[in-house]
């Protein structure tokens, strides 16, 4: 009978430990990685809202530049980019009319005010909406 040297047990044992590190790490690494993958992508998606935002007010300068050019709002936003052959205008406004979601900007007129809007790529705050009176636009010398 073969006698057991006392390092042949320390050498499983330090086999069978290393074994349960290895399991034990791979799911607490997909758990990391998983983790680090969900808040990599909030500062995307808050990087497009904020491009959005700022693109909007662009929009919103280049209806009021058209504005004083041709004394009337666009009818639509291609207006900006197109000569809709209204005397005055002096575009191209505005470059592209498709938000950092890759959907058009909205664009309308109601009573005293326009608005230019994204639906924002249907994220959790909800839509981006820029409403601009028409007052500012009236002359200040009229009555």
């Amino acid at each position: 009978m073969r006698m057991r040297h006392p390092s042949d047990s320390r050498k499983a044992w330090k086999l069978t430990a290393l074994k349960i590190i290895i399991l034990l790490s791979i799911p607490l690494g997909l758990a990391a990685w998983i983790d680090a993958e969900s808040t990599l992508v909030t500062p995307i998606d808050d990087g497009k809202r904020q491009a959005t935002e700022i693109a909007i007010g662009k929009i919103v300068s280049a209806v009021q530049i058209y504005r004083l050019h041709t004394g009337s709002l666009p009818g639509q936003l291609e207006a900006l980019q197109t000569d809709p052959g209204i005397e005055g205008w002096r575009g191209p406004y505005v470059r592209d009319l498709i938000d950092f979601y890759g959907d058009p900007y909205q664009y309308t007129i109601e009573d005293e005010l326009f608005m230019v809007s994204s639906h924002a790529g249907g994220d959790e705050e909800g839509p981006i909406i820029k409403r601009v009176s028409l007052n500012v636009f009236e002359d200040a010398s009229s009555p």
